[in-house]
């Protein structure tokens, strides 16, 4: 049982469940998100071209519309350790374990030791927080930013260092080269907001505007070059893309179809407050409570407004409610309820324990039961096809974690808040363990695209042609495969180039295409390896 008030282990206890949490095994789990692998493509054509200024993707006409930080440090990372999985994941993993570091000492500022290490035990073992630390997006290097600018202002308000003041405007420059102009708007929203209540008071012109140029001097040069380079285009893909996509759906998510249909926009504003039930597992049952406790308590405004500029700012946008993007709210979200939870097991509040039976109601209720049902229709309905190789990842994890689940809920309705604290805790932890070494021997089955390259990364002579035949993308056969890719969707080129004289590499997932394809072409198909849904194909 891990002592919630020897401050003298907070930081130790940390970072050992980080490293555990976050760098355990990343070296033989291949990247799990699609999108993971289209950027670390993307850092993969530095290295090769030497071009550290314009992102491209597959050849040198494409140009992306994300800013490079993350694509440096990624190709960096493949200067160091070569091309392979752990350096794609290597500055996520820091970054996730810097992010439980300094919400610990951002909630120690606003609250207390108590409170800041029961938040930071939130952070790491909640749902999206442990997923995105392994899944090397921008997601996390901008929650890290985000944090570290409002942190940094707070140690300002308090001491008055002009140097914690400048730095804040650093880390909003890093966050825009990390994720474009999003990386500005909610550490500006944020801020503003908290300084009109607070009434916090800046230290004056001459210093506002030398943070500003200082802002621009790191945040504006990339973007200067590109332009400079590139002329209207860059302005029409970055500036209209990243903009543009606030006000209007660009975004999917789903099998081939969807991918390819119509875009609508998406008016559901209340999408990421139900997501947050599952998002934030196993303390989302908790955190509706503790906001209402915040509320009522009027404890200190910072985590709250926090949270809610952060999910409010994505709720009115009318693209897809990728759950991802209010990752940045979570160290807010783990300090909210890590503050009714300290009050309640340390301090012993009256006030937090009507919230605490409310939390055990819904966790049973609104995440346990949907949890479930999230899981079966997910894997034995919709994935029903490949839920035999999926089963023993999802079996192993779901376990203990539901127990963890119901018999925290349970125990808080007999007033045992540290044992309750505990079990959430506990089990989940050890779920996510069983799920990172299942993942490790499964995924790969699953999806053995990794392994399909490698076979034909061995063979494959430049005048070959390797593709991927129908899927929703290409992200992983790009990345992984030496050769250029050609991505096929359609059905008599991919016959004509099986019946050409040109030799001919392809994965495909789609296995009711696969079957079509082969039926009239007979001996002309030979098949190199089969696992799950995927089969390697030449002819």
């Amino acid at each position: 049982m891990i002592s919630l008030t020897n401050k003298k282990y907070h930081i130790l206890v940390l970072v050992l469940l980080s490293l555990l949490l976050f760098f355990w095994k990343i070296n033989v789990i291949p990247l799990t998100d699609g999108d993971s692998a289209f950027y670390a493509k993307i850092a993969k054509n530095i290295v090769e071209t030497g071009d550290w200024l314009t992102m491209h993707y597959g050849d040198a006409g494409t140009i992306i519309d994300k800013p490079p930080l993350m694509m440096w440090l990624t190709a960096i990372s493949f200067k160091i350790f070569g091309f392979n999985d752990f350096a794609v994941t290597f500055w996520h993993s820091i970054f996730a374990l810097l992010i439980v570091f300094f919400t610990y000492q951002t909630a120690k500022l606003v609250f207390d030791e108590n409170t800041a290490f029961i938040s930071s035990l939130i952070l790491i073992t909640s749902a999206q927080f442990f997923y995105q630390a392994r899944s090397p997006l921008q997601d996390i290097p901008l929650t890290l930013f985000i944090l570290l600018s409002i942190y940094m202002f707070l140690l300002y308000e308090r001491s008055g260092k002009l140097g914690y003041f400048y730095l804040s405007p650093l880390f909003v420059s890093l966050a825009v080269l990390t994720k474009g102009p999003v990386g500005l708007a909610l550490p500006a929203i944020i801020l503003l907001i908290y300084m009109l209540i607070k009434r916090v008071k800046l230290p004056g012109i001459l210093h506002v505007a030398l943070a500003t140029m200082l802002f621009f001097a790191v945040a504006a040069p990339w973007f200067i070059v590109e332009y400079r380079l590139l002329g209207q285009k860059f302005l029409d893909l970055f500036i209209g893309h990243n903009f543009g996509r606030y006000l209007k759906p660009v975004d999917t998510i789903g099998g081939e179809a969807t991918k390819y249909a119509a875009i609508q926009p998406q008016y559901d504003i209340y999408s990421y407050f139900l997501q947050i039930f599952i998002l934030f597992v196993p303390w989302s049952g908790f955190f509706y409570p503790a906001l209402y406790y915040s509320f009522k308590k009027r404890s200190k405004p910072l985590p709250v407004i926090y949270a809610l500029s952060i999910i409010l700012f994505f709720s009115l946008s009318l693209n897809y409610k990728i759950s991802r993007y209010i990752l940045p709210a979570f160290p807010a979200l783990a300090m909210i309820t890590g503050k009714m939870l300290s009050d309640l097991m340390i301090n012993g509040d009256p006030d937090a324990k009507r919230p605490s039976i409310l939390s055990a109601i819904l966790t049973l209720l609104m995440v346990t039961v949907p949890l479930l049902v999230l899981v079966f229709v997910l894997f034995f309905v919709r994935f029903a096809d490949v839920s035999g190789y999926y089963s023993q990842v999802i079996v192993s994890f779901l376990i203990p974690m539901t127990l963890g689940l119901v018999i925290g809920s349970i125990v808080i309705f007999f007033r045992m808040y540290r044992q309750a604290f505990d079990s959430f805790l506990i089990f989940t932890i050890i779920a996510y363990l069983f799920f990172i070494f299942d993942l490790s021997i499964f995924f790969p089955r699953v999806n053995p695209i990794s392994t399909f390259c490698s076979r034909i990364n061995a063979v494959a002579k430049p005048s070959d042609i390797v593709c991927q035949y129908m899927g929703t993308d290409a992200h992983f056969m790009i990345y992984y495969a030496k050769s250029n890719v050609t991505f096929i969707r359609d059905t008599e080129k991919m016959k004509e180039l099986l019946l050409s004289d040109r030799k001919v590499y392809c994965v495909t997932e789609n296995a009711e295409a696969y079957n079509k394809l082969r039926a009239p072409l007979k001996e002309r198909i030979k098949e190199l390896g089969k696992s799950a849904n995927y089969t390697l194909f030449t002819n």
